[in-house]
């Protein structure tokens, strides 16, 4: 068996092995990989790996230089709480989720004597969770019932792209998706009384999209890229529930993730250095449920801009450093605060760092660090619910750990 054929090998069997599921604080990660996160996902017009290059514009992997896979794995951990003013006791409710992984498997290869490039990856892209206890004097964590959640979907992307001429390349990836979501309570399935079913008893939901992608060389010291996400549909997400007086009911949902608009550059005018940055707009208010009003069973959530900056650094033959920031608006409306303490999605600023060291000539590991760094939105609690003008609040920070394994051939 051919060098090629025993890593081809290798990566199908790690592909099949991951877990079905990803889970992680926030809606939509901002990248993939442990170099594409460090640079705080700046990739659609700077490929540096395997992992990252396909993730925001599949025309970027033929800028890649070699054939190369990638294992890799991330560890986040979010400190999330909610309270309550100006009732007592005055302490915030911790969100206890715990320290969760998620799974990166990529490969790009480029075809011989051919101008087409391949590639395929299975990212752990979306996830979200909130474990709170009940508290009687906190307006979010009532009726008496703990309030939980957990979403994650797992992506798998094939990847293809054509370098039309020597500085243009375009590419395309469907995308399949797989989602496991729990709620409980659900607040968007009212059972007329006032009291909420648990959506928890269901089964993994498919669904998918696309992508496209351009990407330009102008010369050696400047690349640009833009690239389309789709909304990725879902088909109709149903669970066994019990209703009022614990009759048997069904609950339904319909629900799609935002179409993503991605732009930006790539500047290796500095020697041993590239400076990338990337645009993106997240278009949450045009999807279901997210998008939808609190009145309609959504969320309300706004569309919203993210910009990305990372800068690598290349030291000697075996070493880069790399440092990344991130900022994107919050999708949560003040207002709305209490309707979204089960999706705690408001980080806004995060500051990456990493490395990357070869081993040999083909073998090389990534580390990364994220911090997103403490952010708080504040809303009304509705009279309806509790009279006295009260107010919750929700505070967020994260860290995340980022190792990975490329192998170049």
């Amino acid at each position: 068996m051919s060098s090629a054929r025993r890593l081809l090998f290798v990566f199908l069997l790690a592909s099949i092995s991951l877990p079905a599921t990803a889970l992680a604080q926030g809606l939509i990660l901002p990248g993939a990989g442990a170099a594409n996160r460090a640079m705080a996902g700046a990739s659609t017009a700077a490929p540096l790996d395997a992992a990252g290059a396909a993730y925001w514009n599949p025309a970027a992997i033929s800028g890649l230089p070699q054939n190369e896979i990638y294992f890799g794995a991330e560890l986040i951990y979010a400190d999330t709480r909610v309270g309550a003013s100006p009732l007592p006791p005055a302490g915030d409710v911790f969100s206890g989720t715990g320290l969760t992984p998620i799974p990166t498997t990529a490969m790009v290869y480029h075809l011989e004597d051919s101008p087409i490039t391949v590639g395929v990856g299975i990212y752990g892209a979306v996830g979200g969770a909130a474990n709170y206890p009940t508290q009687l004097s906190n307006p979010a964590l009532t009726p008496k019932t703990n309030q939980y959640a957990s979403a994650s979907v797992l992506q798998l992307v094939p990847t293809i792209s054509m370098q039309v001429t020597e500085r243009l390349a375009v590419g395309v990836s469907p995308m399949i998706d797989v989602c496991m979501l729990s709620l409980d309570p659900a607040f968007f399935a009212n059972n007329g009384d006032n009291t909420f079913p648990a959506a928890t008893h269901g089964r993994p939901f498919w669904g998918g999209g696309f992508q496209v992608g351009a990407y330009y060389e102008l010369n050696p010291c400047w690349s640009f890229g833009l690239a389309y996400k789709s909304t990725q549909w879902f088909e109709t997400m149903r669970w066994n529930a019990l209703g009022a007086g614990n009759q048997p009911r069904e609950v339904t949902l319909e629900l799609t993730l935002p179409r993503i608009i991605s732009w930006g550059f790539a500047y290796k005018g500095i020697e041993c250095t590239t400076i990338a940055m990337d645009f993106r707009y997240l278009d949450y208010a045009d999807t279901k449920t997210f998008g939808q009003p609190v009145v309609e069973g959504g969320t309300g959530w706004k569309s919203v801009f993210a910009v990305a900056t990372g800068i690598e650094r290349r030291m000697g033959e075996r070493c880069k450093l790399r440092m990344g920031y991130l900022f994107n608006e919050n999708p949560i409306p003040e207002v709305l605060t209490l309707f979204n303490t089960q999706l705690p999605t408001i980080s806004q600023h995060q500051l990456s760092l990493g490395f990357s060291a070869k081993l040999t000539r083909q073998i090389a590991v990534d580390f990364a660090w994220v911090h997103g760094f403490e952010n708080s939105i504040s809303g009304p609690v509705p009279p309806t619910q509790l009279p006295g003008g009260n107010t919750v609040t929700m505070t967020q920070s994260l860290d995340a750990w980022i190792f990975g394994t490329s192998v170049c051939f």
